[in-house]
């Protein structure tokens, strides 16, 4: 579930059977359904039941892993980044039609994931056009990128 996109209809039919081992029948009789599904849905601090829709797992399960994109130096991070960003950021890539399904969905769900992430610049080694280093956000949506776009902010 991290590394592909599981069909929408499977995932309605696997919350479909959670709902059922929740709910069920007993003696051919269906059980009282007390609350929504969406209820039991929402975690306990909000007065649900704190079982995980498969939907927002698989979505965090991408989240998760287009941060490790965006920030580790581990051997399939490096491959990805060599094979489709060359000498770009990962944050300027544009769509291709050669692009992979996997690829495609780590695009899909950066910007999220750039939405609730803030950068802690230490080495320096934080872009310094795309990562959002600032509370404004990343540098490259407010101004016109001229210069070395692989830019470091310990280059500057």
């Amino acid at each position: 579930m991290s590394v592909i996109n599981v069909l929408l209809g499977i995932i309605s039919h696997i919350n479909s059977l959670l709902a059922s081992f929740w709910w069920g029948e007993v003696e051919g009789k269906r059980k009282v359904r007390w609350c929504s599904w969406g209820k039991v849905c929402k975690p306990t601090s909000e007065g649900g039941l704190g079982v995980r829709d498969i939907k927002d797992v698989q979505k965090s399960l991408h989240m998760k892993l287009a941060f490790r994109l965006l920030t580790s130096n581990n051997l399939w991070a490096d491959l990805f980044r060599a094979k489709y960003c060359r000498n770009d950021h990962v944050l300027a890539q544009k769509e291709r039609p050669t692009n992979s399904r996997f690829w495609r969905s780590m695009m899909a769900i950066i910007p999220e994931v750039m939405e609730n992430v803030k950068i802690s610049v230490r080495g320096g080694n934080s872009s310094f056009w795309f990562d959002k280093w600032l509370a404004s956000g990343p540098l490259s949506v407010n101004t016109e990128v001229i210069t070395n776009k692989k830019l470091c902010i310990q280059d500057c």
